[in-house]
């Protein structure tokens, strides 16, 4: 498991209902249910041939992995409100996180946490976060293939 994966993995609170946006393989899926035991975990892409390796994934990676549910779908859209407690969002540019995020407010409510990790643009990313009163409880820089990678937890009040 990649440091970066392990790093917002360690960030989700355990029992927590996680939402993993742009899911791709959904490497972090069987580590958050297996390792962080959360409650329940949903992985979304908008492209199919993703949510096929994403399948694949987990149920190579066991019973408890495989109960994480796939849906076809861009950003939030694919959730109910309320549905989940926490999201993340993960190797993405700052303006498709903003984007995902604007999209569908009823999805971003109050107590919701963030799981961040932008791969450009990180000051505006926090400028954005600060402008809609979404606080940020930690941030964690690690090295990956010899770049640098911010994972960056927050919470909307």
């Amino acid at each position: 498991m990649s440091r970066r994966l392990e790093t917002i993995a360690d960030l989700v609170a355990e029992g927590a209902r996680v939402a993993d946006i742009g899911t791709d393989h959904a490497r972090l899926l069987p580590l958050l249910l297996l390792r962080r035991h959360a409650q329940a975990a949903i992985g979304i892409d908008r492209d199919e041939g993703p949510l096929r390796a994403a399948a694949r994934t987990l149920a190579r990676a066991g019973e408890r992995a495989a109960t994480a549910e796939l849906r076809l779908g861009d950003g939030l859209g694919p959730l109910l409100p309320g549905e989940v407690d926490t999201i993340v969002i993960a190797g993405m540019g700052t303006r498709s996180i903003i984007a995902i995020l604007e999209r569908h407010p009823d999805r971003v409510t109050p107590g919701t946490t963030l799981v961040l990790q932008p791969l450009t643009e990180i000051p505006r990313l926090h400028a954005w976060l600060a402008a809609h009163a979404i606080a940020v409880l930690d941030e964690r820089t690690i090295d990956e293939h010899g770049r640098p990678r911010v994972v960056i937890l927050a919470r909307i009040t």
